[in-house]
C-alpha cells in the first residue's frame, strides 16, 4: 500500500471513530438530560463524569484528524 492510501485509510479509521464517539456523546448527553429532578449527587455527578469523557474522547478524535488534513498538502 502506497502512503498516501494508507494516509487515506488513517483517516477514513478515525471519521467512523469520529462518528461512533459523536454518538456515544449524544448517548451520555440524554442520559444526563432524562436524570429525574431529585437524581442524587452521585448520579449526576457520574452522568457528567461520563459524558465528559466521552466529548474528551470526541475531540481527541477530531484534533487527530485536523492534524491529518492539515498534514495532507505536504505528504499525500
Amino acid at each position: 500500500m502506497t502512503p498516501a492510501m494508507e494516509k487515506y485509510k488513517h483517516i477514513y479509521e478515525l471519521s467512523k471513530q469520529l462518528v461512533q464517539a459523536q454518538r456515544d456523546v449524544e448517548k451520555a448527553s440524554a442520559r444526563r438530560r432524562d436524570l429525574p429532578a431529585g437524581s442524587s449527587r452521585a448520579k449526576v455527578t457520574t452522568a457528567n463524569a461520563r459524558w465528559s469523557t466521552a466529548a474528551e474522547e470526541r475531540d481527541r478524535i477530531w484534533g487527530a484528524l485536523r492534524s491529518e488534513f492539515a498534514m495532507g498538502g505536504s505528504n499525500g
